[in-house]
């Protein structure tokens, strides 16, 4: 063997090693919780706990967290007598992960209301399971359902897998075994939520200074989605499984700051498509976009988190398609649901 052969056969076997030593510490932490995704983990369960307990039929709001933050499934329940429970969670899961923990929810005769972010409508891809390059969405993924990962073809783990950093390997191997940890203290609290999986505590006097939001913007929305968003088969999917099981969906427009851009033509085209591919697929829209873009004064750090203020008015103004929708179903709340909480 000539010493250049022996050089590129050494090579190879150690680069072959590392990659076996980095998926080996890699696989062996799967499962291991992080303070990372303690908040979301907190939020998810939390939020399932209080679907079991609301029964059957209930709306469940569905969506990142324009949801969590900007709609009031207590003022709906209390307003239709409705059962409602706010499923919103971090939008970064990704709506097909989202849709996922809906349908762990979701019972038949349950109405699921759908109000994702403009972002969510070009990602992802139904039976592509890697549809979202946010790391909080692969930490959370290794952290808290390491089952679901595992079901991926072992070509998309091992991609996925080369996703996590240094740090996050290292957090993961020293948790290994760990029970949950601490939960997070301040807004982003588990705590926060009512018992109707809403956020509380956004408030004027406790947000962000300097409002952040108002240098934000949805480029989705200010720009417009492409002819073919890729996040459409991803509800399309969805919207067929809720047909198979007797759950009826709605779909509505996410809460936001308002921009005088969210004005122009390119924004006017992305809602008309948005409402354009759910009523082509047999799903009520509820609303126009411009009803969920609430003043800048009412938010909180971001340009989907409103104060408790901008929930209220965003849930006011739905309210006037989704009651008498409710109405129509003529089924009041069930004893045992949230409406007995205070």
């Amino acid at each position: 063997m000539t010493a250049p052969t022996k050089f590129y056969a050494g090579f190879g076997l150690g680069l072959l090693s590392a990659f076996s030593v980095f998926y080996g510490l890699f696989f062996a932490q799967l499962g291991a919780p992080t303070l990372s995704s303690q908040w979301c983990w907190d939020l998810n369960s939390r939020k399932q706990e209080l679907a079991r307990a609301a029964g059957t039929p209930k709306l469940l709001l569905v969506g990142g967290s324009s949801v969590l933050f900007g709609l009031s499934a207590r003022d709906i329940q209390q307003q239709t007598g409705f059962p409602t429970v706010n499923l919103g969670t971090h939008a970064a899961l990704g709506a097909e992960y989202i849709l996922r923990l809906a349908r762990r929810s979701a019972q038949p005769g349950d109405i699921v209301l759908l109000a994702f972010e403009y972002e969510a409508y070009q990602h992802g891809a139904p039976g592509k399971p890697v549809p979202w390059t946010d790391p909080l969405y692969f930490d959370y993924l290794f952290a808290r359902d390491a089952a679901y990962f595992r079901s991926w073809p072992l070509t998309e783990q091992l991609r996925a897998a080369m996703w996590i950093s240094t740090r996050r390997l290292k957090e993961g191997w020293r948790n290994r075994g760990r029970g949950e940890l601490e939960a997070h203290a301040g807004i982003y609290s588990v705590k926060m939520l009512n018992p109707y999986g809403d956020q509380t505590g956004a408030r004027k006097d406790n947000r962000s200074p300097g409002q952040p939001w108002l240098a934000l913007r949805s480029e989705n929305l200010a720009r417009g989605l492409p002819a073919e968003p890729n996040g459409f088969p991803v509800f399309r999917e969805f919207i067929e499984w809720a047909r198979q099981n007797q759950v009826r969906v709605l779909a509505t427009y996410p809460t936001i700051c308002h921009r005088p851009e969210y004005e122009a033509e390119p924004a006017q085209r992305t809602a008309a498509a948005i409402r354009e591919f759910f009523e082509s697929q047999g799903v009520p829209v509820l609303g126009e976009a411009r009803e969920a873009m609430l003043d800048p004064d009412l938010f909180f750090d971001t340009l989907y988190h409103p104060i408790e203020e901008g929930a209220h008015e965003r849930t006011r103004r739905l309210l006037t398609h989704l009651a008498p929708l409710l109405q129509r179903e003529g089924r009041p709340a069930s004893a045992g649901t949230a409406e007995t909480a205070k």
